[in-house]
């Protein structure tokens, strides 16, 4: 174990992901605690990657609180998974859905671990079913049956899919911010990513707590070969609001006299502006040592969505000229 100091640590997204958001109250007691007493318990890391204690060190870096290393020694990134799916499923505040998830990649990383301890055994002369054997073992331990492991192992594979694609989703579907079924969630793997980011804001913009099989299709039919190119607002369609009319592409301009193709486009020229010297104002006057972690995340989160929401203005803009 190493002595006491603020270290600067790898972060393995695979391995963050498997670590269940903490409730905030508990995640308050845990920072008064560190503040008030240090942080005494060693955070572990294997091949110098953070595999326990991702909020721990996340908050004695927000207080400059020293502390100390501990190194796992696992014979592979599979049977450390293997450990740390095995310390999460422990905690009682996990959501359902992470549980299945925590599960599942339980499952994909056992067989794994299993089919090379035992490599070349072929008991009554057959190939080892690292599979199945795997799927037995832990759903015996958690009273599921095998075909539910195996499900759940598809599952964590679509989870990590939408990790790939968009991250912030695969997060709010394992904190249960927001509902989703089995086939929906591989329905909304098979998403490209650009959709997938634009369903996800339309979820954190229209605050929806759950995620229905119709909104994936509404994605999906924007990939319809009778769709015309000219209909460049497809995709951001679920952005209109309900009342707001639907303009005919066919009607010629003399049917709508005071119609001015630029207005819109000017009025946000117009207020771009503002948002620009907003920010720069805010970066200069900010104490940087004193925001919070909650408002470091809540700022980097509209921050995203508001490069998103430019780059896909920028796209469209390109597209038609």
């Amino acid at each position: 174990m190493s002595r006491a100091a603020l270290f600067d640590l790898n972060i393995d997204f695979e391995f963050g992901n498997l670590s269940p958001e903490m409730p905030q109250e508990q995640y308050d007691i845990l920072e008064e605690d560190l503040v008030d007493h240090g942080c005494h318990e060693p955070l572990l890391i294997w091949n110098d990657y953070i595999i326990d204690g991702h909020h721990r060190y996340n908050l004695c870096h927000k207080w400059e609180i020293p502390f100390s290393v501990l190194k796992a020694q696992f014979p592979s990134r599979e049977d450390t998974i293997v450990w740390i799916c095995q310390q999460h499923l422990k905690k009682t505040y996990l959501a359902n859905i992470h549980k299945r998830y925590l599960v599942g990649k339980y499952f994909t990383a056992r067989k794994t671990v299993i089919s090379r301890e035992h490599r070349g055994v072929k008991p009554n002369g057959r190939p080892l079913n690292a599979r199945q054997l795997a799927a037995i073992e832990i759903g015996s331990y958690f009273d599921f049956s095998y075909h539910t492991v195996y499900k759940y192992g598809i599952m964590a594979s679509a989870i990590d899919t939408i990790f790939n694609k968009e991250p912030e989703l695969a997060h709010r579907i394992l904190s249960g911010l927001v509902k989703i079924s089995y086939e929906t969630i591989l329905a909304v793997s098979k998403l490209t990513k650009d959709k997938m980011r634009s369903l996800n804001r339309y979820l954190s913009d229209s605050q929806q707590d759950h995620i229905l099989y119709s909104d994936i299709l509404h994605e999906l039919q924007t990939k319809s070969p009778g769709i015309q190119r000219s209909d460049t607002t497809t995709e951001h369609k679920h952005y209109t609001p309900p009342s707001r009319p639907e303009i005919n592409a066919s009607a010629g301009i003399k049917e709508m006299p005071t119609y001015d193709p630029d207005a819109e486009i000017a009025s946000l020229a117009l207020t771009i502006p503002s948002w620009i010297s907003t920010i720069k104002r805010v970066q200069s006057i900010a104490n940087w040592t004193l925001i919070s972690s909650e408002a470091r995340q809540r700022i980097k989160k509209q921050l995203y969505h508001l490069g998103d929401t430019t780059t896909s203005f920028l796209n469209v803009l390109k597209e038609n000229e």
